[in-house]
């Protein structure tokens, strides 16, 4: 009877050991398919998760928006230095803006991120962004391309950075490899130097060709 009542409770320990491991796999899975979505939605919108501005933007629209961010930080810190009083604020407020005319191209630099558009086709409007910040919950400088990857699951490629594709980097560097998404005429990339992230790109590869 005792061993009867052990194998008994053996059966049962087991069984309850598999619907435990069931259950987390079932969770990880449901929280990988949501930021799979994440990413999936925002590209599909040309957009780069909580950044402002997308492809297809109006020019003047993202510059007026980013230079009013600068100016108001800027007037911030004169009347700082006018009152002597420190602002706890004017750190969290910090805004940067300027426009630089490449050969074929205009890049507009912010804080948030790099616009880039064709002056000869500026009504298309925004053609490429890139950013250095955190983005899709990743983090430039730490998060590894194995940990990008597994969001991704079997939708990234890997390929080798071209020339071209440098234009969008703040600092060339070298060897420089992409892990590449495409979504009908938007291209997702995750810049990575040393198997580390760098920086993030989305790109409208039908009006883009510098």
């Amino acid at each position: 009877m005792k061993k009867a009542i052990c194998l008994l409770l053996s059966v049962l320990m087991i069984t309850l050991c598999f619907a435990g491991c069931g259950g987390k796999d079932k969770d990880n899975s449901s929280s990988d398919d949501a930021a799979l979505g994440n990413i999936e939605a925002s590209a599909m919108e040309g957009k780069l998760d909580t950044i402002k501005y997308g492809l297809g933007a109006e020019v003047d629209e993202v510059k007026d928006h980013y230079k009013k961010l600068a100016d108001d930080y800027k007037a911030s810190l004169e009347d700082e230095d006018e009152h002597h009083d420190h602002n706890p604020d004017a750190e969290d407020n910090f805004a940067y803006y300027s426009v630089e005319k490449k050969k074929g191209y205009t890049v507009i630099e912010t804080t948030d991120a790099r616009f880039y558009y064709i002056p000869k086709n500026e009504d298309a409007g925004v053609l490429a962004i890139a950013t250095d910040s955190e983005i899709f919950g990743f983090t430039p400088g730490v998060t590894s391309k194995y940990e990008v990857e597994m969001e991704l699951a079997e939708e990234g490629e890997t390929v080798n950075a071209a020339e071209a594709e440098k234009l969008l980097l703040a600092v060339e560097s070298d060897p420089i490899v992409i892990l590449r998404s495409t979504f009908d005429n938007y291209q997702l990339d995750f810049y990575f130097y040393d198997n580390v992230l760098i920086t993030t790109t989305i790109v409208d590869t039908e009006n883009w060709n510098v």
